[in-house]
């Protein structure tokens, strides 16, 4: 199902993420504006003085635990639990599955603008068997007459 359908009839869409040749697979979906909003509030309490690179991989683990559905075959109950679970893994990979989240994030922003919902959802491709004229076409033959 294409991201466009996937988001208008489940409400979030989901990729399939392949790492390593094969190595890692995941599953990831669009960040809900819920989501973004408790991710937000979480990140109120980072304590001042940390350093901003600190703060930027936090708020991107924070994405990643509310967007990971499934890494090498294992689906998590809830955020913490994807987030325990990140905080384990290699720093690269970990690096590498936030940059393909992203980069989905992205690809359904690009997606969701009122010409690529027309095109996915009302255009056809095909063209009317008789194409009628417009009432000023017609009325200007009218007037020629």
């Amino acid at each position: 199902m294409k991201v466009l359908e996937q988001i208008f009839d489940q409400g979030y869409a989901v990729k399939d993420i392949t790492l390593g040749e094969t190595k890692i697979k995941a599953k990831v979906r669009n960040l809900a504006t819920e989501d973004q909003l408790n991710i937000e509030k979480q990140m109120q309490t980072v304590a001042p003085g940390r350093t901003s690179a600190y703060v930027l991989h936090k708020y991107s683990i924070g994405v990643l635990s509310h967007t990971l559905l499934e890494l090498n075959g294992q689906s998590f109950k809830d955020a913490n639990e994807v987030e325990a679970r990140l905080l384990k893994l290699p720093t690269p990979v970990c690096d590498a599955l936030i940059q393909a989240q992203n980069a989905f994030e992205k690809e359904v922003a690009e997606l969701i603008n009122p010409k690529a919902v027309e095109k996915t959802f009302f255009d056809q491709g095909s063209t009317p068997e008789k194409q009628e004229q417009s009432p000023a076409e017609l009325s200007s033959e009218k007037e020629g007459a």
